[in-house]
């Protein structure tokens, strides 16, 4: 558990479209807010146009559902085979949302007969994908009210059905367990950045994500830019430097939400993912309060096309 913030019990969340208010509406908002930011032709924060989440935005409110339905107080579980099912049904609804290739082929493999966890290990030449994708949906597990062991082992269980390589378990567990320490630390008092990094960093199995946590640690000592995070924690869109760069957005500057996603969006690469890590920290710190109205809107503005579609 965590020692200094506490653990206070909130109720798993729903859909993103159900939730209006506090920190767990705000984690996910700002993960689906910050998601079509980085994905706008022009990533720019202050701009109208409608916001275009991506296909891990759909997995990650399939998540939300899944959890939701099978979820009671500190009772938290998880199906993989329902989960499989549920993630290959949300890609089949809306096959164009923008969902990753080898996503796209685990679920083609399931419509076919594979068996999820065959389809899954057997990615990428039986190395299992290593890419972000499934700690960028993964925000929803730390939310739940459970000890950071059992969010550890519900992340990776997540993860598995698309993401089998170790790398992208760890970015997994690690994601979760930081969303969950955001969301559990008082909002009112400073963020202990270094409490922060060595909580979740218990939970690397990994010796590359032990080595980009440590370099994380030294890194938010003081003020960085850009390019001082690329330099420390590497560049591209695998798991294993993703989530360190989204925890670098977040402990930059924690207390400011707007600027934690705008430091994001240079970093991250084509995909959302660094981007959605870093509103989910941000949003599960601030709450749905915190996020500027027009992200709001413009979210708001592409669910409502959606569901005219």
């Amino acid at each position: 558990m965590i020692s200094s913030p506490g653990t206070p019990r909130p109720a798993v969340p729903g859909t993103t479209a159900d939730l209006t208010s506090g920190r767990d509406a705000g984690c996910l908002a700002a993960a689906h807010c910050a998601n079509g930011l980085a994905l706008t032709p022009v990533p720019d924060p202050n701009a109208s146009a409608r916001l275009r989440p991506s296909g891990s935005m759909a997995l990650m409110t399939a998540l939300t559902e899944h959890l939701r339905s099978r979820t009671r107080d500190e009772d938290c579980d998880l199906s993989q085979t329902d989960l499989a099912q549920e993630f290959t049904d949300t890609w089949q609804h809306d096959p164009d949302r923008g969902f990753g290739d080898g996503e796209v082929r685990i679920f083609l493999a399931i419509v076919n007969g594979v068996s999820w966890r065959n389809a899954s290990t057997s990615a990428f030449g039986g190395t299992g994908s290593f890419g972000a994708a499934a700690a960028a949906r993964v925000a929803p597990i730390g939310l739940l009210p459970a000890p950071l062991n059992r969010l550890d082992q519900l992340a990776r269980d997540s993860a598995y059905v698309t993401h089998a390589h170790p790398l992208a378990l760890d970015g997994a567990a690690i994601q979760a367990c930081a969303v969950a320490y955001a969301r559990r630390a008082s909002p009112d008092q400073p963020l202990d950045t270094f409490h922060l990094v060595s909580t979740v960093a218990r939970y690397a199995t990994t010796p590359d994500f032990r080595t980009r946590l440590l370099r994380l640690a030294a890194l938010a000592r003081g003020r960085f830019g850009h390019q001082d995070a690329l330099r420390a924690l590497g560049g591209g869109s695998g798991a294993v430097t993703a989530v360190p760069l989204a925890l670098a957005a977040f402990l930059r500057s924690p207390d400011d939400l707007p600027e934690i996603v705008r430091f994001a969006l240079p970093l991250d690469h084509g995909t959302g993912h660094v981007a959605a890590m870093a509103g989910a920290l941000a949003g599960a710190r601030h709450g749905a309060e915190a996020i500027p109205g027009s992200w709001s809107r413009r979210l708001a503005n592409t669910a409502e096309s959606r569901d005219r579609a």
